[in-house]
C-alpha cells in the first residue's frame, strides 16, 4: 500500500477485515476498527471516497457503542474522517470536518494531554482546514499552538517543525500584505531556511525553494541588502574562475 500497489492491497485487506469480522463479531473493536480504518484509507487512495465514508461510519458507531464517546481507537476514525470531508472541497463538508477535528481533538487531549504530537497533528489540520474556510486568524492561531508543542517534544530544529513553520509563514503573506508582514514572514522562512539546510543539505530541492522565498522577500522588504548580497555573489563567482 505504501509503495503505491494499491490494486495489490486491496484484497489484503479486505481479507484481513472479513476474518476478524468473522472471528471478533463486533465484540473486538480495537481488531475490528483497525481493519476498517485500514480498508477505508485504502479505498480513498483509490478515490472511492463514498465508500470509505460508510466504512468510518461504521467504525465510529461501532467504537462509540463498545468503547464510549473518549477512546484513543476513535479518535483515529474520526481523524481520518474529517481528512475525507475536508478533501470533498465543499464548503458544507468544511462544517463536519471541523466538527470532527474538534471531537478528535478533545479526546487526544483527555488520553494523551495537550502536549502531545497527536494533539499536534490534530492542530495541523485544523489549521489547514479553518484556513480552506476562510479563517486566517483562526488558522494562524491553531498553528501557533502546534508549533509550540512541536518545539517542545521535538526540538526547534526538528523538520517537521520547519514544516509548520512554513505553512505559518505562508499564511502571513496570503493575499495582500503590508511590509511588516513580508519582513516577519521573511524571518521566519530564514529560520525555516536554516533548519533543512542543517537536515537535507544546501543543494536539497527543498532547501532550494525555501531559499527562493527568502530571497524574493528580501528584495522586497530591503532592496539595497539583495543588491549588496547578488553584487558579492557575483564577485565570490570572479574569484572562483581566476583560481
Amino acid at each position: 500500500f505504501r509503495l503505491g500497489r494499491l490494486d495489490e492491497a486491496e484484497p489484503l485487506f479486505t481479507a484481513v477485515l472479513f476474518h476478524r469480522e468473522a472471528e471478533y463479531g463486533n465484540e473486538e473493536g480495537k481488531y475490528l476498527a483497525e481493519a476498517i480504518n485500514n480498508v477505508a484509507v485504502l479505498f480513498k487512495a483509490q478515490g472511492r471516497m463514498e465508500e470509505a465514508m460508510q466504512l468510518y461510519r461504521r467504525g465510529v458507531e461501532m467504537q462509540e457503542r463498545l468503547n464510549g464517546e473518549a477512546h484513543p481507537s476513535l479518535a483515529v476514525l474520526l481523524h481520518n474522517m474529517a481528512t475525507l470531508y475536508r478533501d470533498a472541497g465543499q464548503l458544507s463538508s468544511y462544517s463536519e470536518a471541523l466538527g470532527l477535528f474538534e471531537q478528535c481533538l478533545h479526546i487526544r487531549e483527555r488520553s494523551f494531554g495537550r502536549s502531545s504530537l497527536l494533539v499536534a497533528q490534530t492542530l495541523n489540520n485544523m489549521a489547514g482546514l479553518l484556513d480552506k474556510m476562510g479563517m486566517p486568524e483562526a488558522s494562524m492561531e491553531t498553528l501557533k499552538e502546534c508549533i509550540g508543542i512541536k518545539e517542545k517534544l521535538l526540538g526547534t530544529g526538528h523538520p517537521s517543525v520547519a514544516t509548520s513553520l512554513m505553512n505559518f509563514a505562508m499564511l502571513i503573506i496570503k493575499g495582500q500584505v503590508s511590509f511588516e508582514k513580508q519582513h516577519r514572514a521573511r524571518l521566519i522562512f530564514e529560520r525555516v531556511l536554516n533548519i533543512r539546510r542543517n537536515k537535507l543539505g544546501y543543494s536539497h530541492p527543498q532547501t532550494l525553494h525555501v531559499e527562493e522565498m527568502v530571497l524574493a522577500l528580501q528584495f522586497n522588504t530591503d532592496p539595497d541588502e539583495e543588491a549588496e548580497r547578488e553584487s558579492l555573489h557575483h564577485l565570490e563567482g570572479l574569484s572562483e574562475e581566476e583560481t
